[in-house]
């Protein structure tokens, strides 16, 4: 959020954009991403983002740093993808959506390092502002990759006290932002339920899990009821928001303003992640919404004006 008064060159010096050129190239090698990410990159350079910000090339994650979430195996998993066995292949989710190459650790390296770098950030406080588009991977479990994700590691923060972030890269970027802030709100807008992360905190009286989705029989990934909310004593800190197939920015706007209003005032978060797949918008091929752009940006000025000081943004391509 940016003071009144404020001049141009003042606001710009509290922004970084975390960017990664191998995370362009090896990424093609996913079937699912082809050019994507190139794309993102040109669009992020086309509209001047990169002239307004400082710019930080990401570091990819140490393998070890993935076991703040994932269990060893599915870690040494990830690391022989390649030669694995269709059998074992299967017990660890890689397969389907969730298809393997050669370079497949180095790119989820390089998303959970985006991630991290970028939570570091903003706890550090050198910025207000950290954007990391390649993150928001909030589907996978601890031992199993699911719905595109192979890691849990994602990324969009916003510190009421002094901080706003985007975050399953998400849920180890969560687990780092838990080290320096009391209290996480977690914020979902996929049209996908975020349910990596509701899991990896169900016990938790320290991150609340906000979800807006779709959701439906047959629809991915099958949870996110509006059954499945908090429980006793503070014990499970969940809000699930499901929503019908073609809702649209006015029908979205109304639910998201109302919900987050309420679920700041009541928890009261020390950070807000907020995790913008990109899948809700209207044409999407695997979504069902009928979001704009401009509903996005809504969404990130209703967090913005929660009063929180830092943000961090991240977006999840599937």
């Amino acid at each position: 959020m940016i003071p009144a008064g404020e001049d141009t060159a003042a606001r710009t010096r509290k922004a970084v954009l975390l960017r990664s050129h191998q995370y362009e190239t090896v990424s093609r090698s996913l079937p699912r991403n082809g050019e994507r990410a190139g794309y993102v990159e040109r669009l992020l350079e086309s509209t001047g983002a990169t002239e307004v910000m400082d710019v930080e090339e990401v570091v990819a994650a140490r393998p070890e740093e993935l076991q703040t979430f994932h269990s060893r195996s599915f870690v040494t998993a990830l690391r022989n993808a390649p030669k694995l066995k269709e059998e074992e292949r299967l017990r660890f989710g890689l397969s389907d959506d969730c298809s393997v190459c050669e370079s497949l650790l180095e790119i989820v390296l390089l998303e959970t390092g985006g991630s991290i770098q970028a939570a570091n950030l903003l706890a550090q406080g050198e910025y207000q502002v950290a954007i990391w588009w390649g993150g928001g991977r909030h589907h996978a479990k601890g031992s199993v990759a699911s719905g595109y994700c192979y890691v849990s590691c994602m990324l969009i923060a916003h510190e009421q006290a002094d901080v706003f972030a985007q975050a399953n890269d998400a849920v180890i970027a969560i687990f780092q932002l838990l080290e320096t802030f009391e209290r996480v709100m977690y914020i979902d807008i996929d049209v996908h339920h975020g349910d990596g992360v509701e899991e990896a905190f169900a016990n938790s009286d320290k991150v609340l899990t906000v979800s807006f989705h779709h959701f439906a029989p047959l629809f991915f990934p099958g949870s996110g009821s509006m059954m499945e909310q908090s429980g006793h004593e503070g014990k499970r800190c969940v809000v699930n928001v499901p929503l019908k197939e073609g809702c649209d920015d006015e029908t979205f706007l109304h639910m998201f303003e109302f919900v987050i209003g309420r679920a700041s005032t009541r928890f009261r978060p020390s950070m807000v992640v907020l995790q913008c797949g990109a899948d809700s918008l209207h044409g999407d091929p695997l979504g069902e919404f009928n979001l704009s752009s401009s509903g996005y940006v809504r969404c990130l000025q209703v967090v913005q004006q929660l009063g929180v000081r830092h943000r961090l943004t991240a977006s999840f391509l599937p």
